[in-house]
């Protein structure tokens, strides 16, 4: 079976990705791709099965070192709620100050201006859309001051969410498009990140949805399909 291995379903996918693609849900695609990786996996293929296993077993678990990546697991989610603790009062601050105050203010405080951070900002912002709309667009906007000078890629999300928000919470189309490209135009950087891209597509096309623009709209989704197709991706 592993010299056909290159012509098989799975060709490129990574331990990760095969697992995404275990896991999916429903939607014609995923499902597809479900069943024949299944069918793959059940034919035989020891490298495919040895790439999964990497995955699903915990480093070190191999040589009995399950007890002690539990223990890393542990200290790092310890230190995931303290920085969310600090995030949650730094963002106190700067939602009480005006914008030259809140630009030297992410750069004077280490880890501010960083890409944990605005993606911090950047879920925050996704969570508050149906419950306080206002602030949502608020810590949207300081996701946005907060990704300067970072990579394209951090950027663009801070972008994407901006006009995300701005849809959802205004109906401001025009708005969210104004931030939408400014995102596209960031994408096109050497250095981006393709999937970053797709879920560009993704928004700018549930926004034409919206919109009843429906052509345009099947336009941008198979747009991103084609990309997270190539990337072995299905999420």
């Amino acid at each position: 079976m592993t010299g056909s291995h290159k012509n098989t379903p799975c060709m490129g996918l990574k331990g990760p990705a095969m697992l995404r693609v275990l896991r999916s849900g429903g939607g014609w695609f995923r499902r597809t791709r479900h069943r024949r990786l299944v069918r793959h996996l059940l034919a035989g293929c020891e490298d495919c099965a040895a790439e999964l296993r990497r995955s699903l077993l915990p480093l070190g678990t191999e040589d009995g070192g399950a007890e002690k990546a539990q223990t890393n697991s542990a200290e790092k989610a310890q230190a995931k709620n303290a920085a969310q603790d600090s995030y949650q009062r730094y963002l106190a601050r700067l939602e009480q100050m005006e914008r030259p105050a809140q630009e030297l203010f992410i750069n004077g405080v280490a880890g501010l201006n960083t890409a944990e951070f605005v993606l911090w900002m950047v879920s925050k912002c996704r969570r508050l859309t149906n419950s306080d709309p206002s602030r949502a667009i608020q810590v949207g906007k300081l996701a946005v001051i907060a990704s300067e000078g970072l990579d394209v890629n951090t950027r663009a999300l801070a972008c994407m969410r901006m006009g995300q928000v701005l849809r959802r919470a205004r109906g401001d189309f025009l708005g969210a498009d104004t931030w939408f490209e400014k995102a596209r135009t960031l994408l096109q950087d050497e250095h981006a990140d393709p999937l970053v891209l797709a879920k560009l597509n993704r928004l700018q096309g549930l926004s034409r949805w919206s919109q009843s623009r429906s052509e345009e709209a099947l336009g941008f989704f198979e747009a991103a399909a084609c990309i997270y197709e190539a990337a072995g991706d299905v999420e």
